[in-house]
């Protein structure tokens, strides 16, 4: 929730206030400059997140992409463990149908994806499908990235 705003010239300033929690999240960038794919769903039936990551998948042809429940209702994340560049990254993302925008905005800004790997207000990651993919693959050793960081309470922002 935004404060204030102040303008000076040409710069705004806001001031926010939010209940905030600490967690943990996996970043898509790799060691090595790649990236990995990492979607979000908000607000999505399975069945639909499952449609579109099968579209993207076959289009791309990307190898096994799983899906994981973000523990709130219709709440998805997804996982592809193939190394591609951030350009491709975003297009693959961009071309996902229903995922979501702030989601693709803040990577399009922080310049990688982060997903929540951790516990939040309770609610943890489990993994709910697989969908498989034609392309073999064997998932890169090492490369992970992590970062604790804050985001929002639930029913904050």
């Amino acid at each position: 929730m935004v404060l204030r705003r102040v303008r000076l010239g040409q710069f705004t300033f806001a001031f926010h206030f939010a209940k905030t929690v600490r967690t943990i999240g996996v970043l898509s960038r790799r060691e090595d400059g790649s990236h990995f794919l990492l979607w979000e769903f908000d607000d999505v039936a399975l069945a639909k997140v499952k449609r579109a990551l099968a579209i993207v998948q076959k289009r791309y042809r990307l190898p096994d992409i799983f899906v994981a429940s973000s523990g709130r209702g219709d709440h998805y994340h997804a996982y592809c463990f193939h190394p591609v560049s951030f350009r491709q990254m975003v297009r693959v993302l961009a071309d996902t149908d229903d995922v979501d925008l702030r989601y693709l905005r803040w990577t399009l800004y922080r310049g990688q994806a982060t997903l929540r790997i951790g516990e939040k207000a309770g609610r943890t990651i489990h993994w709910v499908a697989k969908i498989p993919g034609r392309r073999r693959y064997t998932i890169p050793e090492g490369g992970w990235k992590f970062v604790e960081y804050e985001t929002v309470w639930p029913g904050w922002g």
